[in-house]
């Protein structure tokens, strides 16, 4: 779904932009709530002095993920798991589980605008650019820890 890749867009964002920009730490926060939260820090409102949500036509959006490509005419394989007991190397319960066939094309689908914090650009091709990386470096999903949700 676009909000769970949206939440994991935004619990890495500020790690990852910083890898890449460590010259703008002072930006990396307003930009994330920019993005993600649709929070202008130019613009306050009321007397709180809290940033004001721009229009939604003004903000990134994040849609679902399609499936643009099966692997072998299929999007979904079987697998199973096999937890086990007391013993590590006894009793294996195998529970079986359905999961997307590795060799499937996803695509991530965004409308993405140009962000602009304190006169400094950051645009939508580098927004793009910076969510692939972090896709490909975390993953999407249950168990990327182990492999699942991976992608190249």
């Amino acid at each position: 779904y676009g909000s769970s890749i949206k939440g994991i867009l935004k619990t890495y964002f500020e790690d990852f932009f910083m890898k890449r920009h460590p010259d703008r730490e002072a930006d990396v926060k307003p930009l994330s709530d920019l993005i993600f939260e649709g929070k202008n820090p130019k613009y306050k409102k009321g007397s709180h002095d809290e940033p004001k949500y721009i229009p939604l036509y003004e903000r990134d959006v994040f849609f679902d993920a399609v499936i643009e490509e099966t692997y072998n005419g299929k999007f979904l394989v079987d697998d199973s798991i096999t937890p086990h007991g007391d013993n590590p190397l006894k009793n294996p319960i195998p529970i079986a589980m359905l999961k997307i066939a590795a060799g499937c094309e996803i695509e991530f689908r965004f409308r993405l605008v140009d962000s602009v914090i304190d006169g400094k650009r950051f645009s939508k091709e580098n927004k793009l650019d910076l969510f692939e990386k972090i896709l490909k470096a975390v993953g999407v999903g249950a168990k990327t820890n182990v492999g699942y949700g991976q992608f190249e």
